[in-house]
């Protein structure tokens, strides 16, 4: 059978390809959410100890594994490290400058 481009039960290749890069696209982003759900789960095998060590603590991975399928947990657990670095930061700072207040 031969096709000819104004034949209207053909879909153009730019459409093919434009659809392929999207499911692409969707695939992959699947694969990294898997990906960052199984690592959060790992680190529920971790003591408290070891998760203070690098930022974040049990009630933080049971929040980011606590949400929407679509979420990547991994994502949320560096957002929850960063918010409590910063706090510890200006923790440091505010007892820094009331300490040197007293002086």
């Amino acid at each position: 059978m031969t096709y000819h481009l104004d034949c209207p039960d053909r879909i153009p290749g730019h459409l093919v390809r434009r659809r392929l890069a999207r499911w692409m696209d969707w695939l992959h982003r699947r694969l990294e959410i898997y990906t960052g759900r199984r690592a959060a789960e790992r680190l529920l095998a971790l003591d408290d100890r070891m998760l203070a060590d690098i930022g974040i603590d049990r009630s933080d991975v049971l929040a980011a594994l606590g949400a929407p399928p679509d979420v990547d947990p991994s994502m949320r657990l560096a957002s929850y490290r960063r918010r409590r670095l910063a706090a510890d930061r200006a923790a440091r700072a505010v007892f820094a400058s009331a300490k040197h207040a007293n002086r």
